[in-house]
């Protein structure tokens, strides 16, 4: 701790560990005005203010907190404020913001890489899939013709032929019969 403050409610300085801060009157600023209607406050400060005169120079950068100090009714009778060193705070604040970036940046890192691993796979799988669509059309494209020339052949066969030809099931219905059967 740098200093310590106790205000009355009139912006009189009561008690403070720096005796000539005692009996001190400063004017009322925002932050004590809330801490009169019951509120904390805190805020980093330089010490520029009217009533760090006295504070100047202890630290590069304070953190000023104000606390209520209510009577016994529960009224706010002061304040207390206290004054620490900013420094180790915003190390703590800066290392921790460093940490927080390096394990996002870790994490997405590592998501990318997840991400590049599922779409390089799913690329692959898709690729291999396709080359066999492609095969399987060639395929079906060779039997489709075969079957077409099959086809025509035994058209052109049971067509052409004197002969009377029948196709039955296994039952003995008859599936096929040529045109011969109604010439014969």
């Amino acid at each position: 701790l740098l200093r310590i403050k106790v205000w009355d409610r009139q912006g009189r300085v009561a008690f403070s560990d720096l005796p000539a801060l005692r009996g001190r009157q400063f004017e009322l600023e925002a932050d004590l005005k809330e801490v009169f209607d019951g509120e904390t406050e805190t805020e980093f400060t330089s010490g520029d203010d009217a009533e760090n005169e006295f504070e100047r120079g202890l630290a590069e950068r304070m953190l000023s907190i104000y606390l209520p100090i209510r009577g016994a009714d529960g009224s706010v009778v002061g304040a207390y404020e206290i004054y620490e060193d900013a420094a180790p705070i915003e190390a703590d604040v800066a290392q921790t913001s460093r940490d927080v970036l390096i394990i996002v940046g870790a994490m997405a890192v590592a998501l990318l890489a997840l991400l590049f691993l599922a779409f390089s796979g799913t690329s692959r799988r898709l690729a291999m899939q396709n080359r066999q669509l492609r095969e399987r059309a060639v395929t079906e494209e060779v039997l489709t013709a075969d079957l077409r020339r099959s086809q025509e052949r035994f058209r052109s066969l049971v067509q052409n032929s004197a002969d009377v030809n029948l196709i039955l099931s296994p039952d003995g219905t008859v599936e096929y019969e040529s045109p011969a059967i109604e010439r014969v």
